[in-house]
């Protein structure tokens, strides 16, 4: 750090070539934190998880004098493009939710949107009762009435798990640190549920499977 060297390495199966700004240790591991070339994104590494290190000659990095240091919460770091996750929990685990997660509760302008939007079709509540009655239904009806193979909304199918809309919150988180992020989300459990997007949910999938596989 002090003799401002370039680094380059490997991170989550990418090349990176970092100004490093400054070093940290939290939540129990050392980490670097500066700005990756390329995308002109000031991040955070975990020094455990680089590979095929190197470092450039003294002078080779462009640091600022008064550089912005990182939040302490490791779940904060950018170590991967934005995304924001769609998450569901019963209203008594929305603390718990928020707290892990960063997350927020969806405003409730939105959720009335979303409720008037099901509500365009007068017979929406019947055809959601007659899915619910006849479990070999495997899709579900949209907002406007029209038969979905594919199966019912992740939201709406997460609802439903938790025994319907009331005493439920939809929350939202941006996530910048998926690892950490699919981290907190196992070990939350049962008091919240992944609605979206598909390819977070995939990626959850992946670690359950990998969790589940015999050693």
């Amino acid at each position: 750090m002090i003799d401002k060297c370039l680094l380059e390495f490997w991170y989550n199966g990418s090349p990176r070539s970092v100004d490093p700004y400054t070093m940290m240790f939290t939540a129990g591991e050392w980490a670097v934190h500066g700005l990756e070339r390329g995308t002109g994104l000031a991040k955070t590494f975990t020094v455990t998880r680089m590979q095929r290190i190197s470092i450039g000659n003294p002078g080779s990095a462009v640091v600022p004098a008064d550089p912005v240091r990182p939040s302490v919460d490791p779940l904060t770091w950018h170590q991967d493009v934005p995304i924001e996750a769609e998450l569901v929990c019963p209203a008594e685990f929305a603390a718990d939710v928020a707290a892990m997660l960063n997350a927020v509760a969806v405003p409730a302008a939105a959720a009335a949107a979303e409720t008037a939007a099901n509500e365009r079709s007068d017979s929406y509540g019947q055809k959601r009762a007659l899915q619910r009655a006849h479990p070999y239904l495997t899709g579900a009806f949209d907002v406007s009435g029209r038969f979905c193979e594919a199966g019912p909304p992740p939201a709406a199918a997460a609802l439903d798990a938790m025994g319907g809309e009331e005493d439920v919150v939809a929350m939202r988180a941006v996530v910048t640190n998926r690892w950490l992020f699919l981290a907190r989300l196992m070990e939350l459990g049962e008091r919240v549920r992944l609605v979206g997007p598909e390819a977070l949910r995939s990626e959850l999938r992946e670690r359950l499977t990998a969790v589940a596989a015999p050693s």
